[in-house]
């Protein structure tokens, strides 16, 4: 083998050494690439999780309802709640819906099923699909 022969084979090994670096380069991106939208969706996951959180636990509003209970249920499929629904006024069509987290209130509330009563509630800023329907929770019963 020649002088000719012994370049021409070392450029070709420099050439493709040159073309596998490009390749796990380009490849290198990608997994880079990756790595980021990972964390870029892992960061948006956690941030949304600790502001329900922090949102339901800041009360929005606190009040008193008065009305007559007309609905009263123990409800949901894996977590199950108790919802409420009470009316504001002898027509039908104005009505409030209220979730009782605690079961002691809840069963204060079953025996009083359709007699007039004030209910105590806060409202949570945003409401957590495990807690109850609505975002209205009840804590006191006159």
């Amino acid at each position: 083998m020649g002088k000719a022969g012994i370049l021409a084979r070392l450029a070709g090994r420099l050439l493709g050494r040159k073309r596998r670096k490009a390749q796990s380069t380009a490849k290198g991106y990608f997994e880079t690439q990756k790595h980021r939208l990972r964390a870029i969706v892992l960061i948006l996951v956690v941030a949304a999780s600790v502001g329900s959180i922090v949102g339901h636990r800041y009360e929005f509003s606190v009040g008193e309802r008065s009305g007559r209970l007309i609905k009263f249920s123990h409800e949901g499929v894996f977590f199950k709640t108790w919802e409420g629904q009470l009316r504001l006024s002898e027509s039908a069509s104005q009505s409030w819906s209220f979730t009782v987290p605690d079961a002691r209130l809840a069963k204060a509330l079953q025996e009083r099923m359709g007699e007039e009563l004030t209910l105590h509630y806060s409202k949570r800023l945003v409401g957590l699909w495990w807690v109850g329907e609505t975002s209205y929770l009840i804590d006191g019963v006159r």
